[in-house]
């Protein structure tokens, strides 16, 4: 398996997994490359953010080959950090100009979402065959705050809309905080690995006829027993 990183994931059919990772950088002909990203939506919401560039999908299917393994990824990912809090997040890519294989310097666009991620600058990579493009400067913009003329695309106030900062950024957690989440996030996955693992063993099923037969078996007893109950109870009103 091919990571975002350019290392390979590799088990031959076991758990033994093992991790290569390459030692230098790729050419710089064969990494995508970022001419522009622009927001779309309205001023109070951002619908996506549409990126444009060259070889975004790669010059290659990456690790697809023969019928063993068809993995391919020739397509792009979006991956930003926060050089403040160092968190990295991938975001949803979709709406592929093409999804074939790149020509060398070919334009094509892709649209991305980012509303998970905290509003603020970030720095920007497509990634396609684990191969980075160098870094972007992207600002995740804030929305502005609706002021009610906004119709139809156009805004209609006879004086100017003041927009929120375009990176007004949310509150940061501290690094303590983030790696706390981060430990319990990875104590939850191992909880939920070892669940999977766990079988519960249901008793075995009796056949039909061997239930049918026990009933059968136990009403001769529970009748005998009910008419022991009641000569006691008749002797005992009788004394």
């Amino acid at each position: 398996m091919l990571l975002p990183t350019g290392q390979v994931l590799f088990s031959p059919s076991s758990s033994d997994v093992q991790c290569y990772t390459p030692d230098g950088d790729p050419q710089d002909a064969w990494r995508p490359v970022i001419t522009s990203v622009s927001r779309h939506g309205t001023p109070s919401a951002t619908d996506y953010y549409l990126l444009t560039g060259l070889q975004l999908n790669g010059l290659s299917q990456g690790n697809m080959y023969g019928d063993d393994c068809n993995p391919a990824t020739n397509y792009p990912l979006v991956r930003l950090h926060n050089p403040k809090t160092h968190q990295v997040f991938f975001a949803r890519t979709y709406h592929f100009s093409t999804r074939a294989v790149s020509a060398p310097n070919a334009p094509q666009s892709v649209r991305f979402t980012a509303a998970h991620a905290p509003h603020g600058h970030y720095e920007l990579w497509v990634v396609a065959n684990g191969i980075s493009s160098h870094c972007f400067h992207f600002c995740h913009q804030h929305p502005q705050k609706p002021c009610g003329c906004w119709q139809e695309g156009e805004c209609h106030c006879h004086k100017v809309c003041n927009a929120d900062a375009c990176c007004e950024e949310v509150s940061m957690v501290g690094p303590e905080i983030i790696e706390l989440r981060g430990q319990i996030k990875r104590l939850d996955n191992s909880v939920r690995r070892l669940e999977s693992l766990i079988k519960i063993e249901e008793p075995p099923s009796e056949p039909k006829e061997v239930t049918k037969k026990a009933k059968e078996e136990e009403e001769p007893k529970k009748q005998e027993e009910s008419e022991r109950r009641a000569g006691q109870t008749k002797d005992r009103k009788s004394k």
